[in-house]
């Protein structure tokens, strides 16, 4: 890879970072089930959505992005995370 298609790379991962943060922030909040939230769903994207944040998919979150990357599982022949298969660039 050249190192000016690393920006693409990086520009998404740095977006899912960010949304991933919002996320959690608020679905800490809805499994605390405490105020406003009592009642929530954590995993009713609408509920998400009210607040304006990005609804996270689980195959999707950032920490689970991060461990592929560091650990180098993706795309080798070892049993793939779910969702490992979105990570993988095609050239």
């Amino acid at each position: 890879m050249d190192a000016a298609e690393y920006k693409h790379v990086v520009l998404g991962l740095i977006f899912l970072k960010y949304i991933s943060d919002a996320f959690e922030v608020l679905h800490s909040k809805l499994v605390g089930r405490k105020g406003a939230f009592e009642g929530a769903d954590p995993e009713d994207p609408n509920e998400y959505t009210a607040e304006k944040v990005f609804f996270v998919p689980p195959f999707a979150r950032f920490q689970l992005a991060a461990t592929v990357i560091v650990q180098g599982s993706c795309g080798s022949k070892r049993k793939e995370p779910p969702g490992c298969k979105l990570l993988i660039v095609n050239r």
